[in-house]
């Protein structure tokens, strides 16, 4: 605790959070948050099915959008999003105010990713608090010096592969 009332700045406190954080329970906070909004946005759209059943593509198949949905989008959405975009923060960030910007490298992704999922306003709030949450993720991965794409790639197919597998029950 002597740790917390040293002169520590916000930045450094952020990182030795994000490296003390017990990745089993970050996973189960991710997916109770994520059971809780769901439940949540129906119960204000009043339309548990939409959230669902909803896609932004039609697709020809169950096989089409098992491939597009569960494999293909999470593996662009994690490359461009989770990583690329939040690289680009974090370096842009660093030649701006010499120091690298961890909240910016976490919202502003965020943004743009639920920018990309624009059937309605409450999707999009949906898309921008899971976003938060898988570059949380990634970040907790990065400063433990793992393979922060790959994890992050498996929990965001594990929840779209869900989310597949409810609607097609």
């Amino acid at each position: 605790m002597a740790i917390w009332s040293s002169t520590l700045n916000i930045r450094e406190r952020i990182l030795l959070t994000l490296k003390r954080v017990n990745i089993g329970y970050y996973l189960l906070y991710f997916l109770v948050c994520n059971f809780v909004l769901v439940q949540l946005f129906a119960f204000f759209r009043g339309e548990y099915a939409y959230m669902i059943n909803g896609n932004l593509l039609s697709f020809d198949s169950q096989n089409e959008e098992l491939i597009m949905v569960v494999i293909l989008a999470p593996f662009l959405e994690t490359i461009g999003y989770q990583h690329f975009l939040i690289f680009i923060v974090l370096c842009v960030s660093e030649k701006l105010t010499k120091k690298r910007s961890i909240i910016l490298a976490i919202i502003i992704p965020a943004i743009y990713f639920a920018s990309s999922h624009l059937p309605d306003y409450t999707y999009v709030v949906y898309a921008f608090l899971g976003a938060l949450s898988f570059n949380i993720f990634y970040l907790i991965m990065k400063y433990r010096m793992r393979n922060a794409i790959f994890y992050t790639l498996l929990v965001h197919l594990l929840c779209n592969l869900l989310v597949f597998g409810l609607k097609h029950m």
